[in-house]
């Protein structure tokens, strides 16, 4: 049942980051869903309240730090959104590992957009060109595949989901 779960979350974030890629916008239905799939997991694996309270603790506080990167405008509110999710899952356990692995999934994230951009430039198919603007620094960066990145390992990870 766990693993169907965990199974569920992963596809919906890398559905997040594929609707990123395409759309540059973070859907908060699908949000929704992972932060209830948090939820049943924790359930059925018997967690106190207290450890469920420090991982939402977790996710508040992730919110609260980007939603300063989101008043300066650096950030998209629905990254600053799906991080707290991302950190809802990650928990306490490993709030510190994820943020190194979002932040070194952001920079290949972003020097993919910039050799997106450069290698647009070049005389190549119509299709090519296409497929490469999808990932265009000028549309912005799509740092929820980053965070989605996160988001598969904290549900492989989380105890008992997967590999904890």
């Amino acid at each position: 049942m766990t693993w169907g779960l965990v199974g569920a979350a992963a596809a919906i974030f890398a559905l997040v980051a594929l609707r990123d890629i395409t759309a540059r916008t973070i859907d908060d239905l699908l949000l929704a869903v992972l932060g209830t799939l948090w939820l049943g997991l924790s359930v059925l694996q018997g967690a106190d309240a207290a450890a469920m309270a420090f991982h939402g603790l977790v996710a508040l506080a992730a919110f609260a730090a980007l939603a300063g990167l989101f008043a300066l405008g650096w950030m998209a509110g629905g990254d600053v959104k799906l991080a707290a999710v991302v950190f809802l899952w990650a928990g306490p356990e490993h709030a510190v590992g994820m943020v190194a692995i979002v932040a070194m999934a952001g920079g290949v994230v972003a020097l993919g957009c910039l050799m997106a951009d450069w290698l647009r430039r070049l005389p190549l198919p119509a299709a090519v060109g296409n497929g490469l603007h999808l990932m265009s620094a000028t549309r912005g960066v799509p740092y929820g595949v980053a965070l989605s990145f996160g988001g598969i390992l904290a549900a492989l990870t989380y105890p008992g989901g997967g590999g904890g």
